[in-house]
C-alpha cells in the first residue's frame, strides 16, 4: 500500500474486511497514523469549532499491518515487483495498491518565499494558519476553488477582512459551472469579502513578512496572511520509469488496473480511470470518491469485483456561511433551477449537457437533493428523465 491518507487506508480496511490475512506493508510520506480527516481542517477545526486532535481519520478495521512511516517511494521497478524508498530499502509485493494522492500547486513568482504565506494541504498548515488569524490579521486568499472559498468564508466569519484573488471569472467555475458560481460570487460579495477575479499574482512583497501582494493588473492587495489554494497535481514522479501510461494521474481501466502494470491497482485522488457511469475517463478529487474507489479497488486486486467496473456518480459538499451545498455529477454547459430559487438560497439545479443531465447541484435542501441524486444514478444507468418529486412530498 503506497500512500497513507483516505484512500490507502479505506484500501486496506476493506482488504482485511474480505478476508486477506497476508502480509500488508503500508508505506507513508508522514510519520503519524492514522491520518487527519482533510474536510474538517477548513471548516470547523480552521474556525475553531473543532479540535485539531479530533480531526483524524476514524479506523473501523484492525489493520494488523505494517507501518512504514515518514518514507517515501521514490520508484516502482514493476518487473520486480518492488518499490523502492527514499532511503534505498525496497519493499516486495505480490499486490500493489497505488494511493499516493495529490501535492499542492505553487507560485512561483518574486517573493514567494517571505513568511505568512501558507498552503493549506496538512493538518499543520491548518495549525500554523489557525495561530496567526489570533493576530487578526488582513488575509488575502489566492485561488477561489474549494480550499479557497472555505477558508475565505471562516476567515470572514471571524470578522477579518479578506480578499479572493483568481485568474478565473467566478469561484468555483471548474466544479460547479457559470450558473452555480455566480450565485457563489454573489454569496462572498453579500458577506463582505473584496473579490479579484480574472487577474493573478505577480509578486509578494514584504520586508521578511508578506505584507502585500501585486497582482498582474498593477494594482496592490494589503495582506498579512496569505492563503494558496491553486490546486493539485497527481503524485506520480515516483512512478515515472514502471511502465505505466500516466496522464494528469495514473491511467487505469474501469477496474481502476492502471494501464502496463499486473498486480496492482489505483485508487484515490491519483487514480484517472474509465468511469462506466460517463463512458469517459476521469480524475476526481473527492473525499466521497477516495472512499469508494478505494474499496472497489480492493476487491479489484483480489479478483472479487463485478465486470463492469467501477461505475461512480460524483459527490462532493462544500460548507460556506450560512450556505451548505452538495453537488453530485459532473458539470455541464446547461444548468436549470428546477425546485427553489436563489433569491431564497434554498434551490436544486439540474446540469444538463446536449439534453442529457449529468448533475445536479442543491443548496441547502440536503433531503431533496438525496433524491435527486438516487434519481441522477438511476437516469445514468437507464438514460430515463430525471424529475422533479411529487408535489407534496416531505422536503
Amino acid at each position: 500500500m503506497v500512500g497513507c491518507s483516505l484512500a490507502g487506508v479505506r484500501a486496506a480496511e476493506e482488504l482485511r474486511r474480505l478476508g486477506f490475512g497476508g502480509r500488508l506493508d503500508m508505506i507513508g510520506e508522514e510519520d503519524h497514523f492514522p491520518p487527519f480527516d482533510r474536510p474538517p481542517l477548513s471548516k470547523e477545526v480552521l474556525s475553531g469549532s473543532r479540535d485539531i486532535t479530533e480531526a483524524r481519520l476514524r479506523l473501523f478495521t484492525d489493520l494488523h499491518a505494517t507501518m512504514v512511516l515518514g518514507r517515501r517511494a521514490v520508484a516502482l521497478h514493476a518487473t520486480a515487483n518492488e518499490v523502492e524508498l527514499d532511503d534505498g530499502a525496497t519493499i516486495s509485493y505480490d499486490g500493489l495498491v497505488i494511493a499516493t494522492g495529490t501535492s499542492v500547486r505553487r507560485i512561483a513568482c518574486e517573493g514567494s518565499d517571505l513568511a505568512g504565506i501558507y498552503y493549506f494541504r496538512r493538518a499543520e498548515d491548518c495549525a500554523q494558519v489557525l495561530q496567526r488569524l489570533q493576530a487578526q490579521p488582513r488575509v488575502a486568499v489566492v485561488g477561489g476553488g474549494f480550499i479557497g472559498s472555505e477558508v475565505a468564508a471562516v476567515c470572514r466569519a471571524r470578522g477579518l477582512d479578506v480578499t479572493i484573488v483568481d485568474l478565473l471569472p467566478l469561484p468555483m467555475v471548474e466544479q460547479v459551472g457559470q450558473a452555480a458560481a455566480r450565485y457563489l460570487l454573489d454569496q462572498h460579495v453579500r458577506h463582505g469579502i473584496t473579490m479579484r477575479l480574472g487577474v493573478g499574482v505577480a509578486a509578494f512583497e514584504g520586508a521578511g513578512e508578506v505584507r502585500q501582494l501585486r497582482l498582474t493588473d498593477g494594482s496592490v492587495v494589503a495582506a498579512d496572511v496569505v492563503i494558496v489554494g491553486i490546486g493539485v497535481k497527481p503524485e506520480t514522479a515516483w512512478l515515472q520509469d514502471a511502465g505505466l501510461v500516466l496522464d494528469n494521474g495514473v491511467v487505469c481501466d474501469q477496474h481502476c488496473a492502471p494501464l502496463g502494470g499486473a498486480s496492482m491497482v489505483a485508487a484515490g485522488d491519483v487514480a484517472r480511470w474509465f468511469n462506466p457511469a460517463y463512458g469517459t475517463t476521469m480524475r476526481v478529487e473527492h473525499w466521497t470518491n477516495a472512499v469508494e474507489q478505494a474499496e472497489y479497488a480492493a476487491g479489484a486486486l483480489l479478483g472479487i469485483e463485478g465486470r463492469e467496473g467501477y461505475r461512480s456518480v460524483p459527490y462532493f459538499w462544500s460548507d460556506q456561511y450560512d450556505m451548505h451545498l452538495q453537488m453530485a455529477g459532473i458539470q455541464g454547459p446547461e444548468a436549470v433551477v428546477v425546485e427553489g430559487s436563489s433569491a431564497d438560497r434554498k434551490f436544486v439545479m439540474m446540469i444538463r449537457d446536449g439534453g442529457r443531465d449529468v448533475g445536479v447541484l442543491c443548496v441547502n435542501w440536503p433531503a431533496r437533493f438525496q433524491r435527486y441524486r438516487r434519481q441522477l444514478k438511476d437516469h445514468l444507468a437507464s438514460a430515463g428523465p430525471v424529475t422533479a418529486p411529487a408535489p407534496g412530498s416531505a422536503s
